[in-house]
């Protein structure tokens, strides 16, 4: 596998990549020849390449994980995918249902995985919980909320640049609404949401609730301004889950959740063990047992991730309208 992008979330992956069983990390590309020296010297990678197409036409890689800003994965997925190669893109995908029906539509022309890397949901402990969600264990569902902030303290972060998919939304709030996504099993029908924004227009601080077709709701909350926070709720007619969604537990306490069940005096709780490590692990085995089996789907399906740009879309229309608006 190669990289695009040296920035902190590559440096994430391949922190993580001597733990990997079936990836191998051959080479960083940079628009920078020295940043992508400085990076494959730490992480020990072969091939240190000053631009990104070097990257996509290395005949040596089979896979490339997209680690460059929001606004720069359509073009370089749509890049990696014509000249043969497997994709690991960062979330978000895109930025725009049509982009990512493209990015997909190229991929299948050239007969290459594409999925978007959300971490979580490659974790043991968000597999078993949709595994007792979906199986009947809560009864019926009635909503998930879901929340993710953390301070943003520098100013020039690329995460706050407009022209790049900027914002609290399209950073963390993805989380809770791709897990929203899974539990509730379809899109939301309309979403109605407030923002507290910054002088440029990028959301620092955003609250949505998500309402479907049966007039269930749902409701996640995003940040940039609080104290690092990660939160999820699901709840049914016959029980309940509480659990911190991350990509990277760092302890079995951390890789747990909790189950609750009856009501009143019958209540029960337990706390169910899971198996705790870094997602980025758990994510690059899965994505590459994807491809020997033709592109079959574990993590986030190709219809969530549509969904989920879609919801977005709306929840930041929403917001800068006052409206509901339809996903």
């Amino acid at each position: 596998m190669g990289i695009l992008g040296a920035g902190g979330i590559a440096g994430h992956f391949c922190a993580a990549s001597r733990e990997f069983a079936s990836v191998e990390v051959v080479a960083i590309g940079s628009r920078d020849q020295e940043k992508a020296d400085a990076f494959a010297a730490k992480y020990s990678i072969s091939k240190a390449y000053g631009s990104y197409d070097a990257v996509v036409e290395d005949k040596d890689i089979d896979a490339v994980y997209i680690a460059l800003p929001n606004g720069l994965h359509k073009e370089w997925a749509i890049k990696c995918a014509r000249a043969g190669k497997h994709i690991l893109c960062e979330k978000p995908m895109a930025l725009t249902r049509v982009d990512a029906e493209e990015m997909f539509a190229e991929a299948d022309t050239n007969k290459v995985v594409l999925t978007e890397g959300f971490p979580f949901r490659f974790q043991p402990q968000t597999i078993e919980v949709l595994r007792r969600a979906h199986g009947g264990e809560l009864g019926e569902i009635l909503t998930v909320t879901g929340c993710f902030g953390f301070r943003m303290r520098d100013p020039n972060n690329v995460r706050l640049d407009p022209t790049q998919g900027a914002g609290t939304t399209w950073d963390v709030g993805v989380y809770p609404i791709n897990l929203v996504r899974a539990v509730m099993g379809k899109a939301p029908v309309s979403v109605l949401a407030s923002s507290r924004c910054n002088d440029k227009g990028v959301d620092l601080t955003t609250t949505a609730i998500l309402t479907y077709g049966d007039e269930r709701q749902c409701s996640i909350w995003s940040s940039f301004e609080s104290v690092t926070f990660r939160r999820a709720n699901i709840v049914g007619t016959e029980g309940a889950i509480d659990f911190s969604h991350n990509n990277h537990p760092l302890s079995d306490e951390a890789a747990s959740f909790v189950l609750q069940r009856g009501q009143g005096k019958e209540m029960v709780e337990e706390r169910i063990q899971t198996q705790p490590g870094n997602g980025f692990v758990f994510e690059a085995d899965a994505f590459a047992a994807m491809v020997p089996a033709a592109g079959h789907e574990t993590g986030t399906s190709r219809q969530e991730t549509i969904d989920n740009i879609a919801t977005v879309v709306a929840i930041l229309a929403s917001a800068k309208s006052g409206q509901s608006v339809r996903v």
